[in-house]
């Protein structure tokens, strides 16, 4: 999580030749790495399979990923704006998949499911935004 923030995002918007910036990026770093120990030392506490508990934290940002990954790979027409939108529907599918069970009063879907869940929900929307929105890249 820590390089995705730093490398994608971070170096993006910042120069990272600056020494401020440089500094703040590095500070972020070490906050993360200090917020994910502090979680671990919550585990005992968390009630449940430490597996489970995190394929569904982070199985709803990894379906999507992969899912943008074989849209490209597989798929030439598809642009960044039909990848972005079918991010955020593969997001939202691996939320539901991960936590829809709570607000609905449902027995949770199986843990195993999330990322192939948000994986086809990711391909099948960028395919059909790319095909509607015609948005081709030559």
């Amino acid at each position: 999580i820590t390089t995705v923030l730093t490398v994608d995002f971070l170096r993006r918007y910042l120069n990272p030749a600056a020494d401020g910036k440089r500094r703040r990026v590095r500070l972020i770093a070490v906050a993360i790495g200090l917020l994910t120990v502090a979680i671990s030392f919550l585990l005992p506490w968390g009630g449940g399979n430490f597996f489970e508990m995190a394929t569904r934290a982070l199985d709803p940002f990894t379906g999507p990923l992969a899912g943008m990954f074989a849209l490209a790979f597989f798929d030439r027409r598809s642009s960044g704006r039909s990848a972005g939108i079918a991010f955020v529907a593969g997001l939202a599918v691996g939320f539901f998949l991960a936590f829809g069970h709570h607000p609905l009063g449902i027995p949770p879907f199986s843990f195993y499911l999330i990322a192939p869940g948000a994986i086809l929900a990711t391909v099948a929307t960028g395919l059909a935004v790319s095909r509607l929105v015609g948005d081709r890249v030559e």
